[in-house]
C-alpha cells in the first residue's frame, strides 16, 4: 500500500511541472520524457520570444488530450481537444 501511495505522490508532483514540448520525445506515436520509460501524463508549453506562451497542451499516458494556441496576451486564440 505505501509503494502505491509513493507512485501516486510522485505522478502527481510530477504532472506540476510543464516541461517545452522540445524536451519530449515520440516513440511509437507516445510522448516520453528523454530518461523515462513510462508514457508522459502532464502539460507541455512553447514561448513565444517575449516569453509568454504560444501553446500549451496535456498529455495522459503518452496522449496529447488537449492543446491550445494562445494570443501574445495570454487569451486562448483556438482549443483542440483530442
Amino acid at each position: 500500500m505505501k509503494k502505491i501511495l509513493l507512485i501516486v505522490f510522485l505522478l502527481i508532483v510530477g504532472c506540476f511541472k510543464p516541461v517545452e514540448d522540445s524536451t519530449i520525445i515520440n516513440k511509437n506515436r507516445l510522448m516520453y520524457l528523454p530518461d523515462s520509460d513510462k508514457p508522459y501524463i502532464c502539460e507541455i508549453f512553447n514561448n513565444y520570444s517575449t516569453g509568454k506562451k504560444e501553446y500549451q497542451g496535456r498529455y495522459k499516458i503518452g496522449l496529447l488530450v488537449e492543446y491550445a494556441y494562445l494570443n501574445r496576451d495570454g487569451s486562448v486564440k483556438k482549443l483542440i481537444n483530442f
